[in-house]
């Protein structure tokens, strides 16, 4: 594909002035979905750019989550294992737990971790835990914040694993402000891994 490609193994992502605004996204849809686990990527992210780089599990449609007692219709969700725009500065990461749906019931809780480690233009590993009461963020193998609120439980449905290179085209309330210049920009992807939970 014109906007992501394979070099000496690691999957290359990449955004430019002239691409459109939603960038690349890979997904497991259809293929892989898994409710609870262990899921980790090694992410070298770019060094500028209003570009939102994500790793993150979501539910397929019609698949619940955790059962929306208002509106069972409203009960998808979504863990962001790491969102990140280079324009945040070298050292601030993003983690997420989302449930109830994307609509009139949709909650969210989000982490905003300042890290001692240069995440722009480095390698490192995003990882979390995902249990039945909590959900555990990594950062190269050092916790760095944990959720036990609402948005986890027990039972909870299946989530696909998915990759992403945004490239909006206009300042951003959360991003910050875009600026053409300082694109193109790339992120490299290692590998993705998932593993199950033995007591889950």
């Amino acid at each position: 594909l014109s906007d992501l490609h394979c070099e000496n193994g690691e999957l290359v992502m990449y955004a430019n002035a002239d691409m459109d605004e939603n960038g690349v996204e890979l997904s497991t849809s259809g293929t892989f979905n898994q409710a609870y686990g262990s899921f980790s990527a090694r992410i070298k992210m770019p060094k500028s750019g209003l570009s939102n780089v994500a790793f993150w599990l979501c539910t397929e449609a019609g698949v619940t989550y955790l059962k929306n007692i208002q509106r069972p219709s409203e009960s998808g969700g979504e863990i962001d294992v790491v969102e990140y725009f280079p324009t945040w500065g070298p050292n601030k990461t993003s983690c997420s737990v989302h449930w109830n749906g994307w609509s009139t019931y949709h909650s969210q809780a989000t982490e905003e971790p300042e890290v001692e480690q240069t995440l722009s233009g480095e390698w490192h590993i995003y990882s979390c835990v995902w249990t039945s009461s909590a959900v555990y963020f990594y950062l190269d193998d050092q916790h760095i914040s944990t959720y036990t609120g609402d948005g986890v439980g027990p039972n909870a449905g299946p989530m696909q694993i998915l990759i992403q290179h945004s490239n909006p085209k206009k300042d951003d309330e959360w991003g910050g402000k875009y600026n053409p210049d300082e694109l193109p920009n790339e992120s490299r992807w290692d590998y993705v891994k998932a593993y199950g939970l033995v007591s889950e």
